[in-house]
């Protein structure tokens, strides 16, 4: 049997019953829905439909629950071992970050679910005080962490120059736990953007949004999506731009992050390109969740199909780069892993367009 999905006069579908009732179990699709099958007298509520298990619901409501919970515990955790790193060393603060982007994807996963009316609102205030102090427990992890580059710049001959001023940039694997946590915040913010706009990424408003988020500006420009006022609120500052991978990139960021408040797309200023590390993919859908969404700029070509991490951008290796999927996933990623997770992004179906998921990328390179 095969269903077909409305939720507020937008259809999805049709799926087979149990993917049906792997979506209710996962929260994909609501109890509110409304469902049709051939033979069926007319649309219904989805758990009126013969086979659908309604009691899947109640698992992503107490799954909900300790979402909100969990986000607050990671992040306290985070925040306490962020303030000994200046002793414990650089191991700790790996560990730090790892729990800082479990936190914030928590936190910010929670909210977004509570809102559409997934989970107990009393976790809300739980879940938000955890996106909050995961950064923060982050944060604190790098400004303390005495192998940090920003605290120690030299080789230990005692002055203040940076190794990159007398060999080549060998990244690190605390460098690339920093840029996918950074891939996971601009992952995020797009995320929550397309919360508050039907979900509808800033590629896929209509003409009214479009207007409201853009005003003439061009919205598959990464200067402007990056300069439109909601995601820009969503970020907060333009330094989740930069990896710390794509050094070449750092004094334009600065000088972005001190012009940060006067770029709006609607007034036709945009963020300027060579300050930002990340690219994105306009077939990206927050209602497809194995779609590719962010994606670091060392990437071969404008198209998603047959592309490779490339070394001679930005200073990852050959076959290094990190990307997110609109599910708020992050992975440190090598040329195999991006090939498969290229095949998941055109399979996955639904969302705002139902023909197969476009690979066209928008990247900041020039």
């Amino acid at each position: 049997m095969q269903i077909h999905i409305d939720r507020q006069g937008q259809q999805f579908g049709p799926y087979p019953l149990e993917q049906v009732n792997q979506y209710l179990a996962s929260g994909n699709l609501l109890p509110t829905d409304q469902a049709w099958y051939e033979g069926a007298p007319g649309w219904m509520p989805i758990t009126q439909v013969p086979g659908v298990t309604a009691p899947a619901f109640a698992a992503a409501h107490s799954q909900m629950e300790s979402m909100a919970i969990g986000a607050l515990g990671v992040g306290v955790l985070a925040l306490l071992l962020g303030g000994v790193t200046y002793w414990a060393g650089g191991v700790l603060m790996i560990i730090t970050t790892v729990l800082g982007v479990v936190g914030l994807a928590l936190g910010i996963i929670g909210i977004v679910r509570i809102k559409n009316g997934l989970g107990d609102r009393r976790g809300k205030g739980l879940a938000i005080s955890g996106a909050v102090i995961s950064p923060l427990a982050v944060m604190l992890a790098i400004l303390l962490n005495p192998g940090g580059a920003e605290k120690k710049g030299n080789n230990g001959d005692g002055n203040s120059k940076s190794a990159s001023d007398k060999k080549p940039i060998r990244v690190s694997k605390t460098s690339r736990l920093k840029c996918a946590n950074n891939v996971k915040q601009i992952t995020l913010a797009l995320i929550s953007f397309a919360a508050e706009n039907k979900n509808r990424l800033p590629w896929q408003l209509t003409p009214r949004m479009m207007t409201q988020h853009f005003g003439e500006a061009d919205a598959m420009n990464l200067g402007n999506i990056f300069a439109s006022p909601l995601l820009k609120a969503g970020m907060q500052t333009p330094k989740i731009l930069l990896s710390p991978c794509d050094p070449e990139r750092k004094a334009a960021n600065v000088k972005a992050s001190e012009e940060w408040q006067g770029y709006s797309a609607r007034e036709g200023r945009p963020m300027p390109l060579d300050a930002i590390s990340y690219g994105l993919c306009e077939g990206a859908d927050a209602s497809r969740p194995s779609t590719i969404l962010v994606i670091t700029r060392n990437v071969s070509g404008e198209d998603l199909q047959g592309a490779k991490f490339i070394g001679d951008v930005m200073s990852l290796k050959a076959n290094q780069g990190q990307l997110g999927r609109a599910d708020g996933s992050v992975q440190l990623s090598d040329d195999a892993d991006l090939a498969e997770a290229v095949v998941a992004h055109i399979r996955d179906r639904g969302g705002i367009t139902h023909r197969p998921a476009s690979t066209r990328l928008m990247l900041p390179n020039n």
